[in-house]
Parts: structure tokens; C-alpha cells; sequence
């Protein structure tokens, strides 16, 4: 008990490392980086439409992580040139890619630490919450951010960190400190009675963005989300999960290891799990809370606050 009582409290300094650079990053820019992006301007200098990078890159350099001061953001995701993101995140001929210990929940024991799919880079336990499906706890999304129906689940735009989303801390009216913006995903989920590592990096790594529209917009993105997860579960949900066709990436209400967009926050911890709040404190929330409170705390600006002292 003693040990698990250090690994989740190192686990929550994780969080706080990634919420400090996430402010860093807000800083700088005068809004959060986008949850995931195809990396067209203002998220990159990519002339087209492609897969692009993730929050997780560009919080790297805040993080003081070399690969971030190195990517380039003209490039497709799966680029295989000297300064592509294959080179620096990691090869399927090298299972010694970049592994970084504040992505690593301590208390999570999956043994996949690479991604089964090209590039082969690290497969980490926190994901960015874009916000709650319609109607989640009974609470309605507001007008004009109310969830994508992707065919790989719904990919929400009413939370901090969603597609193409620039999102600054005054636009949060919710509260900073009532609004998530990063948990975990270090538990397993069931499928069939047999626990299964679907974090939603299996496949692909941490890095990869969403391909998405030949735009910058947020709206009508029917694709996966990766890196980001939109609440549709309460925490640690160990419902059976079908396995919705891994290899073409459909995944509807259920999961699999291509980036389903609603995986719930898990965790190895007893009773809950760790999340990092907009305000970039780190807190326990209890898998007991009520959907209601859980659906305000992931959306930014619905009038709600969620109730947590």
C-alpha cells in the first residue's frame, strides 16, 4: 500500500509536469495547443492536409525533451526523412525508441511500451480530454460544440484540448480549476472477460495528430482523434468491450487498439484516477463521481463547474 501510495503520487507529478508545460505553452502563444492537428497553419507549415502531431509534441520543448526543439511541422506524421517525426520518435527497427518517464504512469504494468504500428515510438498513459458526448450525465453541450460523429466514436470540441482547438485560458468561464485537461489511461479495459491494453497510443505512438480537413477549422472532423479522448464511460469503466475491427479502425461506441476516440480515464490505482485541471493542479478524482460532475469538468464553458472542492 505504502509503494502504491508513492507510485500514484509520482504519477500525479507527471500530470503537474505536463499541465506547467501546457501553461508554457499558453504563455507563449496565447492559447493552449490543439488536442490533435493535421499541422496546416496556425498549428504547423505544412502546405497540405496531413497527419500532424499530437498535444504531446508540442509541449516536448516546455517538457525539455530534445525531439521537440527538432520536429518539424511541415512534415506528414509518417515521414521517413532525416528531420521527420519517424526519426525522432522512434523506428520499428529500433524497439529502443524514445521512452520518456513523465509519460509513464509508475503504478501502470502494461508490457507494451511501442507501438505495434510504423513508426514504433513510445505508447504513453495520459490522454488530452476533448469534452463529453451530448447528453453524458444528462448535461447538453452547448451550441456550436456539440460532439463529431466520426464512425470511430464521437470526438467532442466543447473541452481544452480537442481537434485543430485553440483554446485560451480566458475562454475557460467554467473555471481553470474545475475543467480537465490531461488524465490517465494506465488501466486496461475488458473485452470478452480478458483484460486488453487499448490505450488510445497502442498502435500509433503518442505523437501522431489527426489528418482531418484541408483546413484549420474545428468543425465536421470525421476521423480518429489521436491523442485526445472524449467522455463517454465513467473513470475506470471495466464494461466488456467489443472489438470493433482493429485493422480498419471502426470503432463506433466500443474500442480497440486504433485509437477508438472515447476510451475512458483508467487507471492501476484503487478507486479513481489521476487528472491535471486547467488551473495545473493535479487531483484524485474519485471513479465514484457523478457522471453529471464528471461531464462538467470536461467541458470548458457550460455554465457548470462540477462541484469539486
Amino acid at each position: 500500500a505504502v509503494r502504491e501510495a508513492a507510485r500514484r503520487s509520482n504519477c500525479g507529478n507527471n500530470l503537474k509536469q505536463m499541465g506547467l508545460a501546457l501553461h508554457l505553452f499558453e504563455s507563449g502563444f496565447g492559447r493552449l495547443p490543439p488536442g490533435t492537428a493535421n499541422n496546416l497553419p496556425p498549428f504547423g507549415t505544412a502546405a497540405t492536409n496531413q497527419y500532424g502531431a499530437s498535444w504531446m509534441v508540442y509541449i516536448l520543448t516546455p517538457l525539455e525533451i530534445e525531439a521537440g526543439s527538432k520536429w518539424s511541422y511541415a512534415l506528414n506524421y509518417n515521414s521517413a526523412l532525416a528531420d521527420g517525426p519517424r526519426t525522432l520518435v522512434g523506428d520499428n527497427a529500433s524497439p529502443a525508441s524514445p521512452q520518456f518517464s513523465s509519460s509513464r504512469c509508475p503504478s501502470s504494468n502494461f508490457s507494451n511500451k511501442v507501438c505495434t504500428h510504423v513508426p514504433g515510438s513510445m505508447v504513453v498513459d495520459y490522454i488530452a480530454v476533448a469534452g463529453h458526448i451530448d447528453g453524458f450525465g444528462s448535461q447538453a453541450v452547448p451550441s456550436g460544440q456539440i460532439a463529431t460523429n466520426t464512425g470511430r466514436g464521437d470526438h467532442a470540441r466543447n473541452g481544452v484540448l480537442s481537434y485543430n482547438s485553440r483554446v485560451s485560458f480566458r475562454s475557460i468561464t467554467d473555471g481553470l480549476s474545475k475543467t480537465m485537461m490531461v488524465g490517465e489511461v494506465s488501466g486496461p479495459v475488458m473485452s470478452n472477460g480478458v483484460e486488453q491494453d487499448w490505450r488510445p497510443s497502442s498502435r500509433h505512438g503518442f505523437a501522431i495528430g489527426a489528418q482531418g480537413n484541408n483546413n484549420n477549422t474545428e468543425s465536421s472532423f470525421t476521423g480518429r482523434a489521436f491523442g485526445t479522448t472524449t467522455i463517454r464511460y465513467r473513470i475506470n469503466t471495466r464494461q466488456s468491450f467489443a472489438a470493433d475491427t482493429p485493422t480498419l479502425g471502426v470503432c463506433g461506441t466500443n474500442l480497440n487498439n486504433d485509437s477508438c476516440n472515447n476510451h475512458p480515464l483508467t487507471s492501476r490505482h484503487q478507486g479513481g484516477a489521476n487528472v491535471v485541471f486547467a488551473d495545473g493542479a493535479t487531483r484524485f478524482v474519485n471513479e465514484t463521481v457523478d457522471d453529471p460532475v464528471l461531464a462538467a469538468f470536461a467541458s470548458k464553458s457550460d455554465g457548470q463547474s462540477g462541484g469539486l472542492d
